[in-house]
């Protein structure tokens, strides 16, 4: 007859670093030797302690609908004949013991299974206060370069309508602004470092639950309802939500096509389909540059810095598989006019981020596609206002689309063991 071991002899067999790794129903975060022990309750008075865990609570549900925990229960194979054991769903975190439904039958007869060993995802909550103000929920964040009227006229803008909200503004041109707006934290770069640079630069300061993107020349407007947004991230799983930019919402679909030779990347307008609960809202794989979102799942994806100039689609190819996308058309952003200006210094201005902006050459958009995919390759299909309507297909360098799609590359001239190009029909 099976008998239990001691506690005693269980916790030597599973202690690590003074650590008993079993299954409890309680643990005590005991200090160890030299070490000291935290308690996060006593950062709050007694009083507001419950007001706070029914916020936390609140967060941690929202974090786990968006996760998929709990996991679903191990799938168990039914104990017939010899045995019953878990085929699917068992998970471990590393030097962690955890009881596994196993039935023997037989003496004779060995079970095998699959046990995931893995880390849980820690929470990363914040806690938006008592009183839930949009300021302590969401974070404005832009990239500028050579257009400090733009910026400043965009800036102005946001406070009609949000005056107390942080703006998170990174600028890589050659002289720095003075912005006299407290609610305004403004970061140099070294002159002409990039467009992704400066992206990764303001959401790394971010401190808020969400993060709203906007160009430096957008104009916000009596239909920029920053809420809204908020209100679809809230109840739903999606991790990005786009609005509009005077009408143009820019959604597009990301279909992956697996091959042994390489895979293709294609793109399509449009969305898969609506959102339910919210009728002016899709979900779909990409948006227009006017999104809130998640910021620590912004901030996961990341700006590929190597894109210096031209870059947008790029960002949600590198999300695809772990970014959850929507578009909601009611929420719209306006833009400033592209008109030239009277001011002749801020006309060169112009003149020089308008030829940064179209001057693109290997070094600036050229990236290993290796990163993502096999080194068998993968390719890339597209249809809309930034794409000729060509596949391409290739090994190393993905890069090399936004080249030869803008006209400014000719795949003949390159390695031909790299690349190939092929004209699609009916794009």
């Amino acid at each position: 007859m099976l008998k239990l071991l001691p506690e005693k002899h269980i916790k030597s067999l599973f202690t690590h670093d003074g650590i008993w790794l079993f299954p409890k129903n309680q643990c005590k975060c005991e200090a160890w030797k030299l070490q000291q022990s935290y308690y996060f309750e006593n950062a709050y008075g007694q009083t507001e302690l419950p007001a706070v865990k029914m916020r936390r609570q609140a967060e941690f549900e929202h974090f786990q609908r968006r996760e998929g925990l709990p996991r679903p229960p191990p799938l168990l194979a039914q104990a017939n004949l010899p045995f019953g054991y878990p085929i699917h769903g068992v998970e471990v975190m590393p030097l962690h013991t955890i009881p596994i439904p196993v039935s023997l039958e037989s003496n004779s007869s060995v079970a095998k299974f699959p046990v995931t060993i893995r880390f849980p995802v820690m929470p990363k909550l914040y806690d938006p206060g008592p009183e839930r103000k949009l300021r302590n929920l969401v974070s404005i964040a832009t990239k500028t370069f050579l257009r400090p009227h733009k910026l400043k006229t965009m800036l102005q803008s946001i406070r009609v309508y949000y005056p107390d909200l942080t703006v998170i503004v990174a600028d890589d041109s050659k002289e720095p602004l003075e912005i006299n707006d407290s609610y305004v934290e403004y970061y140099t770069m070294p002159y002409g470092k990039g467009w992704f640079a400066g992206r990764n630069l303001a959401i790394s300061q971010v401190t808020t639950k969400y993060v709203l993107w906007v160009d430096d020349d957008f104009l916000f407007n009596d239909k920029t309802k920053i809420e809204v947004l908020v209100d679809v991230l809230e109840k739903t799983e999606l991790d990005v939500v786009g609005g509009s930019v005077l009408g143009n919402v820019f959604q597009f679909k990301l279909f992956l096509e697996r091959s042994k030779n390489g895979d293709c990347l294609h793109r399509r307008t449009g969305s898969f389909g609506p959102l339910d609960g919210f009728p002016n809202c899709v979900v779909t794989s990409g948006v227009v540059n006017f999104f809130l979102a998640h910021t620590e799942r912004l901030q996961r994806v990341g700006f590929d810095p190597r894109l210096h100039r031209v870059a947008h689609s790029e960002f949600f190819i590198d999300g695809l598989g772990s970014l959850l996308v929507g578009s909601c058309s009611d929420v719209i952003i306006g833009h400033q006019p592209h008109s030239s200006v009277a001011d002749p210094e801020l006309a060169a201005l112009e003149k020089t981020y308008r030829r940064y902006r179209a001057n693109t050459n290997d070094k600036e958009v050229s990236k290993a596609a290796t990163e993502k995919h096999s080194s068998q390759g993968v390719g890339v299909e597209g249809t809309g206002s930034d794409a000729a309507g060509d596949v391409i297909h290739f090994t190393h360098f993905r890069g090399l689309i936004e080249k030869i799609q803008r006209g400014q590359g000719d795949a003949e001239t390159l390695p031909q063991s790299r690349l190939r190009y092929r004209p699609t029909p009916g794009f």
